[in-house]
């Protein structure tokens, strides 16, 4: 019976919440999963994620590298991608969104666990010749030399007179014949599925790995029909300026009751259009708050509700400004980049009351650049230890 003053459940939202989304902890598990028990972990503990650090640490890049994740399938015609195949909304508050450059990084994903897949296959095979050769006592081609193999009789010589051999024939005859079962058993080992030199055991493992082995590989036309099938679980937004925000977040209520598989929001960057609040507004002590506000609730209501996951982008626009401006001044005397960000990260909450009370995960992101390598250096309060990022060919890989 519904309470009364109570609002009631409609049917999308009812299906919303009994459907489960999809587990993105196997994308990043230091970045998507619970801080402690789930009986212990609020609804919406860890589900709010937030990237922060100054421009051009790398912030974007790294939500680009999961959103690949979470768009890519997890496997393709026997392939195993080690995606989610889940849908994602990437919302673009500075225009700067590239589907070319988030393609390339779909493509670097496939291309590696390719590479991966088929050094697993070589390794596994030389196992299976190895333990083979292990089991029938065959030795190696190396092994078997032609010394060994045509070795004369040491005891009797032997001459040869007129194309026929004299001396000691039936030792010479036994030795060729052994030699030539040496040869028959090492040229059946090309093929080990040999009635005769294999059991029924042995031959059932290599069919099974042959048949496992026979999977067609992947060429540029499957790699571009995965790259565009995965596009296809991407929705992109862009607005430009708060309000446009708080709309199209409002509207995202709709897809998310309606498609189970949308799992991740991505905001990029939740604080474009601080400064210009701020200049706008009449009263800019609480221009910040009254904008922030609807936004946070918004989140807020969202992750509780429907079980999705926001990551939002947070870039460092205020911090201890003398002290970074004393650091760089130092930096540059000393050539080391790798300290003109330190003070400037330590966080300094400007976008509210209500933004610092979300109960979200942020994490710190900083820039270290040593012997000539762009390295992004990723820290959390909830983490014993750093998290390391590389850039390959201006790509953003974990270490």
């Amino acid at each position: 019976m519904q309470r009364k003053g109570s609002k009631a459940e409609s049917g999308s939202q009812l299906l919303a919440r009994l459907i489960s989304r999809t587990d993105l902890t196997c994308v990043d598990p230091y970045v998507f999963c619970h801080a402690g028990p789930p009986s212990e972990v609020p609804s919406n503990q860890g589900k709010i994620i937030e990237l922060y650090g100054t421009e051009g640490v790398g912030k974007t890049e790294l939500a680009l590298l999961y959103t690949a994740k979470i768009c890519l399938p997890s496997e393709w015609k026997g392939h195993h991608l080690d995606g989610r195949g889940a849908k994602v909304v990437f919302v673009d508050t500075e225009f700067k969104f590239s589907v070319l450059h988030l393609a390339i990084i779909m493509e670097q994903i496939i291309l590696k666990y390719i590479n991966r897949e088929s050094s697993l296959t070589i390794t596994k095979d030389n196992e299976k010749v190895g333990q083979t050769r292990e089991s029938y006592n065959i030795p190696n081609q190396d092994d078997l030399s032609s010394k060994e193999l045509f070795k004369p009789s040491q005891s009797s010589p032997s001459c040869i007179n007129n194309g026929t051999m004299s001396g000691h024939t039936s030792e010479s005859k036994k030795m060729n014949s052994e030699s030539n079962s040496k040869i028959s058993i090492q040229n059946n080992l090309v093929n080990p599925t040999d009635q005769n030199l294999l059991g029924k055991n042995d031959k059932q493992e290599i069919e099974s790995s042959s048949n496992a082995d026979t999977k067609n590989p992947l060429t540029e036309e499957d790699v571009e029909t995965i790259v565009l099938d995965s596009l296809g679980r991407l929705q992109v937004f862009r607005v430009s300026s708060t309000r446009e925000l708080t709309a199209t977040l409002i509207s995202l209520n709709t897809m998310m009751s309606g498609d189970p598989l949308l799992s991740l929001i991505v905001v990029d960057t939740i604080s474009a259009y601080y400064w210009i609040d701020k200049t706008l507004s009449t009263d800019s002590s609480h221009c910040t708050e009254s904008c922030m506000s609807p936004i946070s609730n918004i989140i807020a209501k969202q992750v509780a509700e429907f079980g999705v996951t926001y990551l939002t982008i947070k870039s460092a626009l205020i911090g201890q400004k003398r002290a970074w401006v004393n650091e760089v001044e130092h930096a540059r005397k000393n050539c080391d980049s790798s300290k003109t960000e330190s003070a400037m990260t330590d966080h300094v909450e400007f976008l509210g009351r209500s933004w610092s009370k979300l109960p979200l995960r942020r994490i710190v992101l900083t820039q270290n650049i040593a012997n000539g390598k762009k390295k992004v250096i990723a820290s959390c309060s909830e983490w014993p230890n750093e998290r390391v990022f590389s850039f390959l060919d201006d790509l953003l890989q974990m270490e």
